[in-house]
């Protein structure tokens, strides 16, 4: 239903009216455009942007009234609120990979005329850095931090000048997968002479890691099928969502290299899969990500 504050057309009009027309307001100016009905509500797409939003939300609303003043202070003088600020951030960062770091519980202690302490919690673990510096969101100092997850850690600030405001944010790098570790080819069936070689790499929502080193038997079946095939397994890898499974090298049938499988399980047997694509040479599976609003205080 459309909301009229005034005669339709005269003044201003807002909602849905019958499914055809929608009225709004854009850069002040009153408008009206035609009802389009979506074509699909549950594409995978529009249902990942739905779970993203649903967990950003979450972890905004457990964040303490001092950290969500941060997001307020961090969107001061831009057309959003700190909700808008912190959601932005983390609805992207959830899209593409596990988790978005939710750094709360941020504390100022121990002030003195050059110097402060300053006492983080984070979800996550990982390397971070405290950007500080005299004007909100312009920081020229930085010193790093490791997170630990759910362990309060410090951090102090040196060599500041007395009776000056400073202001900080808490930004944590991207943190990757690492590969498969502890990969082991054994030959099953009829052993021979025939070397084949095998690497393994993790997958995340971001991405793929790089392969793990490669493992090699040197007692194959020249070819190999159902009866005569290559075991292959590793260690799981916490938060990798698949693994790809290369033959890197092979003398026998078949002597193609590149990817014979994309899997959830950590084992594979190779009877003779076809191989294609190429070894990622660059590690592109982001884990998780995280950064703070802005936060203030004066020194002595």
């Amino acid at each position: 239903m459309a909301k009229v504050t005034g005669p339709l057309f005269s003044l201003d009009a807002s909602g849905k009216f019958a499914d055809s027309l929608v009225f709004s307001k854009w850069k002040g100016i009153n408008t009206v455009r035609q009802y389009a009905k979506p074509t699909n509500v549950n594409s995978a797409k529009q249902k990942a942007v739905r779970n993203a939003f649903t967990a950003a939300s979450a972890l905004y609303q457990s964040l303490l009234v001092p950290d969500k003043d941060a997001w307020k202070l961090r969107s001061a003088g831009l057309p959003m609120s700190g909700y808008n600020a912190f959601m932005g951030i983390a609805v992207q960062t959830l899209m593409q990979m596990r988790t978005f770091t939710l750094i709360n519980r941020v504390q100022v202690d121990n002030i003195t005329s050059n110097s402060a302490q300053i006492r983080i919690n984070a979800s996550e673990d990982g390397e971070a850095n405290i950007l500080y510096g005299e004007s909100p969101g312009s920081y020229s100092g930085s010193i790093p931090i490791t997170l630990l997850k759910d362990v309060e850690v410090t951090a102090s600030l040196s060599d500041l000048v007395a009776s000056s405001n400073y202001y900080f944010r808490v930004v944590q790098d991207a943190v990757l997968l690492n590969p498969p570790e502890n990969l082991a080819v054994t030959v099953e069936g009829s052993s021979a002479t025939t070397v084949y070689g095998y690497r393994v790499t993790a997958l995340s929502k971001a991405g793929e890691t790089i392969p793990c080193a490669e493992v090699t038997v040197s007692d194959g079946s020249a070819v190999l099928d159902e009866t005569n095939f290559n075991n292959i397994s590793w260690d799981p890898v916490e938060n990798a969502v698949q693994y790809s499974v290369y033959r890197s090298s092979s003398e026998g049938d078949p002597a193609t290299t590149g990817r014979i499988a994309v899997i959830g399980d950590t084992s594979l047997e190779d009877t003779g899969l076809a191989a294609e694509g190429d070894e990622p040479n660059e590690n592109t599976a982001y884990d998780h990500y995280g950064e703070s609003g802005d936060y203030d205080f004066v020194t002595l």
